[in-house]
């Protein structure tokens, strides 16, 4: 198991995508100004949790907790603010595929504990967890590779051409 390099938690809600569309359609500067304030309130929350910046790539899950909340692909979009404030705290260098190789939503469901969001990073398992999904579907785990059901198609074709 890898060392977790941080975690923090944050108070929600975050604006919804939907919240964020409707208000857009109102004004244009809407979108900027939900994104400034909730981008800096994470940036706060890493300075105050003294994050320390990352130096390796990271996979980040965000276990989203609390009372009911929107769909989770609604809900998961808060992940724009968290990854923009993490990089105006400077705890993420970028919020590239440079420095992130995965992210992971989990929901438990209602808690009553109110509404908040852990979020965690850890150095990136990237790499296992690619050839981990690869395999399961049958497919090849490294470049020039046969997946296993090709191989012994291939070979049966071979063995006719000869």
């Amino acid at each position: 198991m890898k060392p977790i390099l941080g975690s923090m938690v944050l108070a929600l809600p975050f604006p919804t995508l939907n919240d964020l569309v409707n208000a857009a359609k109102g004004h244009w500067g809407a979108w900027a100004s939900a994104k400034e304030r909730h981008t800096t309130r994470v940036a706060w929350a890493c300075r105050a949790a003294r994050c320390a910046p990352v130096e390796v790539p990271v996979d980040i899950t965000f276990v989203w907790m609390g009372t009911r909340r929107p769909d989770p692909d609604n809900q998961g979009f808060g992940q724009k603010f968290i990854l923009d404030g993490m990089v105006l705290a400077k705890v993420l260098p970028k919020d590239t595929q440079a420095w992130i190789r995965g992210l992971r939503h989990l929901y438990p469901g209602p808690d009553g504990k109110g509404l908040r969001v852990l979020v965690v990073w850890e150095p990136t398992r990237i790499q296992e967890a690619l050839e981990e999904v690869l395999m399961r579907c049958g497919l090849p785990t490294r470049c020039g590779e046969t997946s296993p059901d090709a191989r012994g198609t291939a070979a049966a074709s071979a063995s006719a051409d000869a």
